[in-house]
């Protein structure tokens, strides 16, 4: 389906990719956050929103992607983490975790008529996301409205978590 090297077989998982998959997705995660935390505490509050995918909340069938699926599972937990112990500084951090989406990312593997089948096929609402159906929840998470949320794992998914 998708020629990423992190979508491998796991006995195909070289430690490389390994490593580079976490690094990528979870590492670069922490080191962010833990860049930003300082001027957050500093003006007295502020919101991280994290993207993982709802890959990080459920086994697929269809997708071989150990190393991603671990490192994005990551970023949930380290969500739940962050929310909890930062928020007496009014930090909040909150994640969502989107399925396909059609992205510039997704165009190469998706000109493949039985791939691009599949791929809507897998979501109960029949087709992939837009990027525009993820921005909603991101505006929500950064604006004043979101002040009582923290902790929070949104999947905008076309309905997969349901399944």
């Amino acid at each position: 389906m998708c020629a990423r090297p992190w979508t491998q077989l796991l006995h195909e998982t070289t430690d490389k990719i390994w490593d580079e998959t976490l690094d990528i997705f979870l590492t670069g995660t922490f080191r962010f956050t833990r860049a930003v935390i300082p001027q957050m505490l500093k003006q007295g509050g502020g919101s991280i929103i994290n993207i993982s995918t709802v890959a990080a909340l459920k086994a697929m069938p269809f997708f071989p992607g150990h190393a991603y699926q671990a490192a994005k599972a990551g970023v949930v937990m380290f969500t739940k983490s962050v929310a909890l112990h930062y928020a007496k500084d009014k930090i909040q951090c909150n994640c969502i975790c989107p399925a396909a989406v059609k992205t510039p990312g997704t165009a190469e593997w998706i000109k493949d008529p039985k791939v691009r089948a599949m791929m809507d096929g897998i979501h109960p609402l029949g087709r992939m996301g837009q990027p525009d159906e993820i921005a909603p929840p991101a505006v929500y998470f950064a604006s004043d409205e979101s002040q009582w949320t923290t902790g929070a794992i949104l999947a905008i998914d076309g309905g997969m978590m349901a399944q």
